[in-house]
């Protein structure tokens, strides 16, 4: 079994309640959301037009895109939008690491 790709490494010290901070990770960047003891990371780009997720606002459990108003859940990664709703943003796993939070690439499947 081979170990998970790291995408990002940021200082928790960067990360603030409840404020997006966006990771560049070519060819696509990764947005951080701190939500009280919990760290969520999903690709940074709205599911409807492709607008920066991170340039949004936190309202409870999801992330509101600035351009069009969709909601995505930051634990899911689903729109909780009605017009939207079947969509999903990609989500990845988060682990602190001392002083610094990891993002992990998905688990590529084992070789058969």
């Amino acid at each position: 079994m081979s170990a998970r790709r790291e995408l990002a490494r940021v200082p928790l010290a960067q990360l603030a309640e409840g404020r997006p901070l966006r990771v560049a990770h070519p060819p696509f960047d990764i947005v951080i959301v701190r939500a009280g003891d919990a760290i969520h990371a999903l690709e940074d780009a709205c599911p409807h037009s492709g607008a920066s997720l991170s340039e949004g606002c936190v309202r409870g459990g999801a992330l509101v895109c600035r351009a069009h108003g969709w909601e995505v859940d930051l634990r899911s990664g689903d729109v909780l939008t009605a017009v939207g709703r079947g969509r999903r943003n990609p989500v990845y796993a988060v682990e602190r690491r001392g002083a610094e939070v990891v993002v992990l690439a998905p688990a590529e499947p084992p070789e058969p």
